[in-house]
């Protein structure tokens, strides 16, 4: 496993948690089909209404955050929802936290497939009722990844609790632990009001909204934050009526704003790349190899933006999240449209970076990351003058990285095998050479590549299942490749989920990544 490099910044260099969040809120909407900047106007509802009830500050601020990062766990499930609803469904599921069963049903027969044949349209609708029994433990991953996710941010014990309970419901109704009225932490039960409220008033206005609220107090929602929310509902509103969703959410902040620095930045950086990551199993653990990678190579070369090109390591394939997974783990060759689909990531890198303003150059490099020297790049198909050599440098650790990963249409290459590979693309003008060679000689430096000591207290042997877990593997797979039953598979896989203190197959995933416990 490549080395860790640490940041070299200056001590007083610091960065609002609210633009790492707000970013990685953009790129959950983009991975989950909802109108853009739909978790940021979530949270400034939020914190209206934490306002109109008056609310202390420091649980707003809670409530600010659940609310940008509710969903956020939701990568981690490969799809589930766009596999079951349909790739379109983002908007019309987006108001549904509080509603009825009956709403939910009614509202799957309405848009499931609804501009297709009506034969092929009902099997869908039928083939997503048969999916809905699996929604309970696809929503313990959802919950399990966003605590998870929220720690390594730097979000308080408090939060990321919170972040388990997003998906109760008043009436005890909801997943995964059937919590019931005041037992939801408030915080929880504001966001869940205001993110559908503000989620319906697109679709609905707001006579209707208002409306459908009032049909799901007592049972989705705080009957008193209802009354509450129904009583100042244009004003409520009204927070969402600003020339600039992402300046007013800033602003919206309660309290002092929170601020990262040295370690904590660093680790909520890389936890970024981590929820671009986990997505596939081909990838994690990418990012942060390039990261690496990158950064040594950048210092090899003398770059004075070398902490800025690791960095964009990290970051570079955050756009990931908006490309389905069908494409990512495709084992055949894609099509021209599948094709572009996939380079479509780079762009939703780009758009998901681009108010980070307080990390800069770190946003221009790693949207930089699949730009060829010859023009031939994505997305912007920039010829050589318009790509920087920190940027040439994470195009050629990402490229050479990318070779020396198992891809659903071929296997890891040797490591020689991708120097080649990559010396040739720079001979043939797509890589820089000077770029290249700075990332093979970092390549070629001492790496740990096994951990001496192992977190949690997992013994050798669960290390190697966790890391064949992480990679997709099921117990029968894991079995197979260690030699051993697949009842002693099950029982390692279930003493590492009791030592890493969760009980889902995705959550168990990001633990691995987050502690750096996947080979590279």
């Amino acid at each position: 496993m490549p080395r860790v490099i640490r940041a070299r910044v200056a001590e007083t260099e610091t960065v609002r948690l609210a633009e790492l969040a707000a970013s990685l809120s953009l790129a959950t909407d983009i991975g989950l089909g909802v109108a853009l900047e739909n978790g940021q106007r979530a949270a400034l509802m939020t914190v209206a209404l934490a306002e109109a009830a008056g609310v202390p500050a420091d649980e707003a601020r809670d409530a600010f955050y659940i609310a940008l990062l509710k969903v956020v766990g939701c990568t981690g499930d490969e799809d589930f929802g766009a596999r079951v609803f349909g790739e379109d469904s983002g908007n019309w599921i987006a108001h549904m936290g509080g509603a009825f069963t009956g709403e939910m049903l009614r509202a799957m027969v309405a848009n499931i497939g609804r501009n297709e044949a009506f034969p092929r349209r009902l099997s869908k609708v039928m083939r997503a009722f048969g999916k809905l029994p699996g929604m309970p433990a696809n929503t313990r991953g959802h919950c399990e990844v966003g605590r998870l996710l929220a720690e390594r941010l730097g979000l308080s014990a408090r939060v990321a609790n919170a972040m388990t309970q997003v998906f109760e419901r008043w009436d005890g109704k909801g997943e995964p632990r059937k919590l019931k009225a005041e037992a939801i932490e408030r915080a929880v039960r504001l966001v869940q009001l205001a993110g559908d409220a503000q989620a319906a008033r697109r679709l609905f206005g707001t006579d209707e909204t208002v409306a459908l609220v009032r049909t799901r107090a007592g049972h989705g929602y705080d009957p008193k934050l209802v009354e509450v929310f129904c009583r100042h509902a244009p004003k409520l509103f009204a927070a969402l009526e600003v020339p600039s969703v992402h300046d007013a959410l800033l602003a919206a902040e309660p309290g002092e704003p929170v601020r990262l620095s040295g370690d904590a930045l660093e680790t909520a950086i890389a936890t970024i790349g981590q929820y671009a990551d986990i997505k596939s199993r081909f990838t994690r653990g990418h990012s942060a190899g390039v990261a690496a990678l990158a950064g040594r190579a950048a210092e090899r070369q003398g770059l004075a933006e070398a902490n800025a090109v690791r960095r964009a390591g990290h970051l570079h394939d955050i756009g990931r999240a908006g490309v389905v997974l069908d494409i990512w783990d495709k084992p055949g060759p894609l099509t021209e449209s599948e094709r572009e689909r996939a380079r479509m990531h780079s762009y939703y890198t780009e758009r998901v970076l681009s108010r980070l303003e307080s990390l800069a150059p770190v946003p221009a490099i790693a949207a930089l990351a699949h730009e060829r020297l010859d023009g031939g790049g994505y997305h912007r198909r920039l010829p050589a003058p318009g790509v920087p050599m920190g940027a040439r440098i994470l195009a050629a650790a990402d490229a050479y990285h990318a070779m020396t990963e198992a891809r659903p249409h071929r296997a890891a290459l040797p490591a020689e095998r991708a120097a080649e590979t990559v010396r040739a693309e720079a001979r043939a003008g797509r890589l820089d050479h000077d770029a290249v060679e700075a990332v093979l000689a970092a390549a070629g430096q001492p790496a740990d590549a096994i951990r001496r000591t192992h977190v949690a207290g997992l013994t050798d042997r669960e290390l190697e299942v966790v890391r064949l877990l992480a990679r997709g593997l099921t117990n029968k797979e894991i079995a197979t490749a260690l030699d051993i039953s697949v009842k002693t598979a099950g029982h390692h896989v279930q003493h590492i989920f009791e030592k890493a203190g969760v009980t889902t197959r995705a959550a168990a995933t990001l633990f691995a990544m987050q502690n750096a416990l996947i080979a590279l």
